[in-house]
């Protein structure tokens, strides 16, 4: 018989930002599901997060990281540490989120009756609550880039299969990681580790599912990947690991994922109209 609580672990990566952080477990204090953990990855911070969230929400598990772990580091170090520890579902969220009251109930509703799915819930602006800011992606291979699949937010269904997602409020089976591993944090340590991520599920077989009645409210500003593309030049657009054209996690993803013999052609194609957004930022600045 099916658990219809299982236990779920919120892994959440954090560095500095203690505000958003404060305010995200606030709100995920006051959610209705209730066999949960919360397993927040600090890694490195200077402005005293795991001592601050220690003192004020004791119940946190604080694990620590020197400052080298990165997005896919501190989740994978999350991670092992939930499955260790007996956590049947992982969520991968995001520390600058406020969340609704039922958000992960639905999260969990979904997924029991919907084996070798990965549940995704939908983002919404967190100063315009009508505003969708994330919901569901593809990689549009000829443009290099992933776009939103924003058409699957309207409509009577209640869950829509999408062909990727982002990991910011994303629930995982603990079978997905033990069949396909964790988060590539050598190839993807900061951009697409979660899209590489669910593009080896989906090729094992697992789908990815949205639920539009969880809902997160997330700070939608410009993220740091974007306003790279108006103040770096080349080589950190190239090589930066906060950069979302870092070669490396690029080349992985093109490399393993794209369904074109010619990937290298298509690989070409994104860092061609990255240069033209270049110039195109820089001609107006």
């Amino acid at each position: 018989m099916l658990n219809d609580f299982p236990k779920v672990a919120l892994v959440v990566p954090v560095f500095n930002a203690i505000r958003d952080t404060m305010t995200f477990l606030y709100s995920v204090s006051e959610i209705s599901y209730k066999n949960y953990e919360i397993i927040l990855v600090d890694d490195g911070s200077s402005d005293g997060t795991a001592q601050k969230v220690s003192e004020i929400f004791p119940e946190v598990r604080v694990l620590k990281g020197d400052g080298s772990l990165w997005w896919a580091g501190g989740t994978n170090l999350g991670v092992s540490d939930a499955l260790n520890r007996g956590a049947e579902f992982i969520l991968t969220i995001n520390n600058d989120n406020k969340v609704a009251q039922d958000f992960l109930d639905c999260l969990v509703e979904t997924a029991l009756i919907n084996p070798r799915c990965v549940i995704k819930s939908v983002g919404y602006d967190l100063s315009d609550r009508q505003k969708i800011c994330s919901f569901g992606g593809e990689i549009v291979w000829w443009k290099g880039a992933i776009e939103q699949v924003i058409k699957g937010a309207v409509g009577a269904c209640r869950i829509v299969e999408v062909p990727l997602a982002n990991g910011n409020s994303t629930l995982i089976p603990a079978q997905v990681f033990r069949e396909i591993g964790f988060f590539d944090e050598i190839n993807c340590p900061q951009y697409h580790a979660d899209s590489e991520f669910l593009l080896r599920a989906r090729k094992k077989g697992y789908k990815i599912l949205v639920d539009r009645e969880s809902k997160i409210y997330n700070k939608s500003e410009k993220s740091v990947g974007g306003t790279m593309l108006h103040c770096l030049n080349f080589g950190k657009l190239l090589f930066d690991r906060r950069s979302p054209y870092f070669f490396k996690a690029n080349y992985t993803i093109y490399k393993n994922y794209c369904p074109h013999k010619f990937y290298q052609f298509f690989l070409l194609l994104r860092y061609y109209f990255m240069v033209k957004t270049v110039l195109r930022n820089r001609s107006v600045c």
